[in-house]
């Protein structure tokens, strides 16, 4: 019995995190390999603490990337401290918006972490993080795009891990503090 019930825990935490879609970005805590399945997106964290997530795209369906645009919106009391871009990349924009641009094209290998994220946590409120596309992005649409060799584009899929809506990671609180919790994307 103690079998099949690791078994089925195993199966259902492996049926929220295994089956990510193609071309999925995602934000998680720790520090994930991109390689295996993600980690839990979800933590908790003290009154004024910083916590630390990481940007990652998992599932590519292409070879390399040049660039990525993206915006991390946040619904809650924490605030996005710092950020630091992987790989030599210069962001054209200015964060929480991000038009990433590589020296060299980056090789994708079952997924590759991006970006690492520090948000200041003022106290023990629910914080919602959501990835959502640019103003005025690349291609149309609300999603990321990936940048590609000869000026093609790829949007990415945000991983959802809340139904009904692009919340993709959450700080304290339950997923239920996220119900309501919206994105205004950025003017």
């Amino acid at each position: 019995m103690k079998r099949a019930t690791t078994l089925f825990v195993f199966v259902a935490i492996c049926s929220s995190f295994c089956s990510l879609a193609d071309d999925s970005l995602g934000l998680y805590f720790g520090y994930p390999n991109p390689l295996s399945p993600p980690i839990d997106p979800t933590t908790t964290a003290g009154a004024a603490t910083m916590v630390q997530a990481y940007l990652v795209y998992y599932n590519p369906t292409v070879s390399e990337i040049v660039g990525w645009e993206g915006w991390t919106g946040l619904s809650g009391t924490a605030q996005l401290y710092d950020t630091v871009i992987y790989y030599g990349g210069v962001n054209n924009r200015t964060p929480p918006e991000f038009a990433i641009s590589y020296p060299e094209p980056i090789a994708c290998s079952g997924g590759l972490m991006l970006m690492a994220l520090w948000y200041f946590i003022w106290d023990m409120e629910p914080n919602c993080l959501f990835l959502s596309g640019v103003s005025n992005p690349s291609v149309e649409g609300t999603l990321p795009v990936l940048y590609l060799q000869g000026g093609e584009y790829l949007q990415a899929t945000t991983y959802p891990f809340y139904e009904g809506s692009n919340v993709v990671a959450r700080i304290n609180g339950t997923w239920g503090s996220c119900d309501g919790a919206t994105t205004l994307l950025p003017s």
